[in-house]
């Protein structure tokens, strides 16, 4: 289950940082344990959106989602809470309390975070516009600086500083117009850079790993995360490398 939320949010908006709130979901103390996680989370000013969630299992395996500790914790919450609680035909009172139902913990990551491929498009989309609407003002430019010329030829034959001045700020809406484009071309440019870098694809492209313990369903991220003896995965670029953990020293 958090594999899965991992691998969704990784690929729509890998710029998403995940905090897990461990608790039992099943047995008699998982419901204190829920809604303490719950209020544990509502105490940090960094968290967007709660995921409640687990798999699926039988009613009385998911029987601490309809207690009322639990339905009031998130009723309580002031962030917003999604509920994915066991598959899609499974339905507890967390799913009515919560301010959103996922049908699986993997919907749940998709309705939390917008698609970064989405996005890059729209970026494009945005540049191909701002290229257009410059391009349509610089020809009405153009259009107007030959009505005026056509009116000074028409006006009088000794106007050459008239002349000299309508070319001077033609030249300089030219100038300007071009040099816009560019800013704001390049600023769409390093929008769309800095997506690919933060692309999990990239970053391991670039020989990093990502280090995951199937053993506690989570992602290595320091010390605490493995234990001597844990069979750990890395994952590459272009596969998987098993390991098993020799020793572990704390950075003093």
């Amino acid at each position: 289950m958090l594999h899965d939320i991992q691998t969704v949010i990784g690929r729509r908006y890998p710029l998403v940082e995940l905090l897990l709130a461990p608790c039992q979901v099943q047995g008699d103390a998982a419901p204190a344990q829920i809604a303490e996680a719950i209020e544990r989370v509502n105490l940090r000013d960094d968290v967007d959106v709660i995921i409640v969630a687990r798999g699926g299992g039988s009613a009385e395996d998911l029987w601490c989602f309809n207690e009322e500790i639990v339905a009031r914790a998130i009723f309580a919450s002031r962030i917003p809470v999604i509920s994915a609680v066991g598959h899609e035909t499974d339905v507890t009172i967390a799913d009515y309390v919560a301010d959103l139902r996922a049908p699986t913990p993997s919907a749940a990551a998709e309705l939390c975070v917008p698609d970064i491929a989405e996005l890059s498009a729209q970026l494009a989309s945005y540049r191909n516009a701002l290229i257009s609407q410059t391009t349509a003002r610089l020809a009405e430019a153009s259009a107007e600086l030959r009505f005026l010329r056509h009116r000074l030829d028409r006006a009088a034959p000794d106007l050459n500083r008239l002349y000299q001045r309508v070319d001077e700020l033609g030249r300089r809406i030219g100038d300007a117009t071009r040099a816009a484009l560019r800013l704001h071309t390049a600023h769409l440019d390093g929008l769309r850079q800095r997506l690919s870098a933060l692309s999990p694809a990239q970053t391991l492209a670039r020989g990093y790993a990502v280090v995951e313990n199937p053993k506690r369903q989570s992602v290595v991220r320091r010390v605490e995360d493995a234990a001597v003896g844990d069979a750990l995965r890395l994952v590459l670029v272009d596969g998987v490398i098993g390991s098993t953990v020799e020793t572990v020293s704390p950075r003093e």
